[in-house]
């Protein structure tokens, strides 16, 4: 997966906190983990930041988890050029 921002932003250090106490602690799969990360990071203070993931297949969009934190789906094949793309305003 690609977990980024189609528009400008600006370090944050809860974007990370968040990220890894969903990812890890809480066992969320990493769209979870990052979609929650980013509402707590820049949620409430801006509502022109956009968060983006891609994905591979839609299975690894809904079910991947950080290795050694659950399921992992496996990787597509053949490759069909497909993605999952998904992007929201951090605004919440």
């Amino acid at each position: 997966m690609i977990l980024g921002f189609s528009t400008a932003t600006y370090t944050s250090t809860t974007l990370v906190d968040e990220f890894f106490r969903a990812a890890i602690d809480w066992d969320w799969t990493i769209t979870q983990a990052y979609y929650h990360a980013t509402i707590e990071a820049y949620g409430g203070h801006e509502d022109t930041i956009k968060a983006v993931i891609v994905a591979d297949t839609l299975e690894q969009y809904n079910n991947d988890h950080l290795w050694g934190q659950g399921y992992v789906a496996p990787d597509e094949y053949p490759d069909d050029d497909t993605i999952w793309y998904a992007e929201w305003t951090c605004s919440g």
